[in-house]
């Protein structure tokens, strides 16, 4: 390649006359191409640091910028920044170097904190759930579920003649989980599915929500109590168990051992021997009864967290109480409150990214992106797939063979328009998880859609707003593409080449020759001469081998 053809260098007395490009002026064009001051001193300074005892002149360092970039350029010219190879490695780089610009802290920190405010409550529910009977619904699926989860509410709430929450519970609820109908006991953020929770948390005490949607169907919430957050107990048991198969008599027996047992304990016994001595939850017996930190979250009958929660005094302890799996005796061993924000934000901000407060999450990152990044939606094609998805389930065959017929641009973001074609492409690569209505699974996927080339977006000005990710950008594309075309025209050639390498060898014996003696064999140690012996007939047995 000839340098001369490639190369022009701007002067840098020069740099006053590109008013165009004041603040970052063009120092070198190769082969057309231009490399600005900022790019320049970058590599310079990264390769030439201040410490540095062979520090190259500018003008040094220059030529060796320049080989670099024509090698670059030889790369481009053979086309490699095209090969699929290339395209996967530098795509994988920008996209590890874009992850910390792209991420929206302020919207998950907001989510975060509201939802590590809701941990600070307890709430007390009761349910009642009418099914929806399949995952993949149409809005007309879900009229005869809503329709009598109405006519249930109606009942509760009716002014002269109100049905019980309990008796409403038995005879209509779906879920018959506790010996009590419909009752959930106390409950926190984080712990049910979102829709049911931002319900109950809008609750005051006694109130009865309308028919709330969740993926499990119909929920009608009945909020009993609220209460500070009962914090962490770290505690232990002593468990007598009791099974279904028992007579009254046994399981008053049992009772009668775990009466002795707290006597005993009443009395100064020993609590971790007890445990060892009568518990048949042999785990924790081995361990002198210990639980572990429960707090109102853990899975353990309402009425064990409760009597666990009563317990006030480290090294108090409950008198006998009754589960569905026997009697405990429970003792406290340490309480602590929740945990300080700071500790629970990155497994809150897991929780809202990969659950079903993502959605939230989602709603909010557009709403911040689209004050810096013009969108515009078609709504002709998307109320025309709206409408579709009435009658078939976004992404499944149907829709999308008589979706294939709106052909229209759909979405413009930024300076690229998008079209239907790119948006069913994305709603044919997920599949719903849970239960869902198609056209709110529509709507839902469009904004996943909407974010993604929002961010997309976000990404392509990232080297115009942030110098640093440019350069390191830069930095990265060349680098594959120099390693590329070296391995091309160098070192593959030379492994392949024996002639040459040969040739070569025989003009430049003299540089391969050792300066001193060199010595292949073996160094063996023994500890006496028959052992020596018998190492040397050994080597001698398999030489050549």
């Amino acid at each position: 390649m000839n340098k001369k053809a490639v190369l022009s260098l701007v002067a840098l007395v020069g740099f006053g006359a590109l008013s165009a490009q004041k603040n970052d002026p063009v120092v070198v064009k190769i082969n057309g191409n231009p490399v600005t001051k900022s790019e320049f001193e970058y590599i310079y300074h990264k390769n030439s640091s201040a410490g540095d005892s062979d520090k190259k002149s500018l003008d040094d360092y220059l030529n060796l910028f320049v080989n670099y970039k024509l090698k670059v350029e030889e790369a481009k010219t053979q086309k490699l920044d095209t090969a699929a190879s290339f395209l996967k490695e530098y795509s994988g780089y920008r996209a590890q170097l874009a992850e910390p610009y792209l991420q929206d802290t302020v919207s998950e920190l907001a989510l975060a904190k509201k939802y590590y405010d809701r941990l600070g409550e307890n709430l007390e529910v009761s349910h009642i759930l009418i099914p929806l009977g399949k995952k993949e619904l149409l809005p007309a699926d879900t009229l005869a579920a809503y329709n009598k989860a109405l006519d249930v509410w109606k009942k509760l709430t009716d002014a002269s003649h109100p049905m019980s929450f309990e008796n409403a519970a038995a005879e209509f609820s779906a879920d018959h989980s506790e010996k009590k109908p419909g009752y959930l006991g106390w409950v926190t953020a984080n712990m049910l599915v979102a829709p049911f929770e931002n319900a109950m948390y809008g609750l005051k005490p006694g109130e009865i929500s309308l028919p709330v949607r969740t993926s499990f169907g119909y929920h009608i919430i009945l909020l009993h109590n609220r209460r500070p957050d009962v914090g962490q107990s770290r505690v232990a048991h002593i468990m007598f168990g009791t099974n279904s198969g028992m007579t009254p008599k046994q399981i008053d027996s049992v009772y009668n051992q775990a009466d002795a047992v707290y006597k005993k304990l009443v009395a100064g016994g020993d609590y971790g021997q007890l445990a060892k001595d009568y518990s048949s939850d042999k785990y924790s017996s081995e361990h002198g009864g210990e639980i572990g930190w429960v707090n109102v979250g853990a899975r353990f009958p309402s009425e064990w967290l409760e009597a666990s929660f009563s317990l006030k005094q480290v090294n108090d302890f409950t008198k006998p109480m009754k589960t569905d799996f026997g009697y405990h005796i429970i003792k406290l061993l340490e309480k602590k409150p929740r945990e300080p924000f700071s500790a629970l934000k990155p497994q809150i901000v897991n929780y809202i990214k990969n659950g079903d407060h993502k959605l939230e999450l989602e709603s909010l990152k557009i709403t911040r992106l689209e004050t810096g990044i013009k969108a515009e939606v078609n709504s002709k094609p998307y109320l025309a797939l709206l409408s579709l998805s009435n009658t078939e389930f976004p992404g499944d065959s149907a829709f999308l063979a008589q979706a294939q017929n709106i052909k229209k641009p759909f979405l413009k973001v930024d300076k690229e328009t998008y079209t239907t074609d790119d948006f069913l492409e994305f709603l044919k690569a997920e599949k719903p998880r849970t239960a869902a209505v198609s056209t709110e699974y529509l709507n839902n996927r469009f904004n996943s859609f909407l974010l993604a080339k929002l961010n997309l977006a976000k990404e392509h000005g990232l080297s115009g707003k942030y110098p640093e990710f440019k350069n390191l950008s830069n930095e990265y594309f060349d680098g594959i593409l120099l390693f590329d075309v070296m391995n091309r025209e160098v070192w593959q050639k030379a492994e392949k080449d024996t002639l040459s390498l040969e040739k070569y060898f025989a003009a430049n014996r003299a540089k391969y020759t050792w300066t001193a003696p060199k010595h292949k064999g073996y160094v063996i140690h023994c500890k006496d001469e028959s052992v020596l012996a018998k190492a040397k007939d050994i080597v001698a047995r398999n030489k050549g081998k």
